[in-house]
């Protein structure tokens, strides 16, 4: 199997279907119009979550000092369901490493006016690094 059907697979017969990576969450409007449009983009399998800030600023004086509650932390069911399908059999070792090696994380705030802000984390599987860890480490597309 290529990537690209590989791709196609997890569209058509999952369900799953990949984002680009948010660079522009994570670098400035200067950066980006600079940089990060000149790189390619890749495809990954992502949550993301509230993880904090601060409200309750305002044009009449008050200051933002009222936190923002937390959502929980998701699981990556979308890399469950792809385990589930190409290797069913992974141990719990396996998957720890797999998880380890390919799993990032990463973190972004949004800032709004009069000192309100919100806190997001992500965290994020290149797919193209899952397809050829599937392919090289666990040998599901044996050659």
């Amino acid at each position: 199997m290529t990537y690209e059907n590989f791709i196609e697979f997890l569209e058509k017969e999952l369900k799953i279907y990949p984002q680009e990576e948010r660079k522009e969450d994570y670098y400035s409007a200067y950066y980006r119009e600079r940089v990060i449009d000149k790189i390619r983009r890749r495809l990954v399998l992502e949550e993301k979550w509230l993880s904090g800030g601060q409200t309750g600023g305002n044009c009449w004086g008050d200051v933002a000092d009222h936190g923002v509650n937390a959502e929980a932390e998701p699981e990556l069911t979308d890399l469950d369901d792809v385990l589930a399908k190409f290797a069913p059999d992974i141990s719990y070792i396996g998957y720890k490493r797999l998880s380890n090696k390919l799993i990032n994380t990463g973190s972004f705030t949004q800032n709004e006016y009069y000192g309100n802000y919100y806190e997001y984390s992500t965290k994020f599987v290149y797919l193209d690094e899952l397809y050829e860890y599937l392919k090289t480490e666990l040998n599901i597309w044996k050659m």
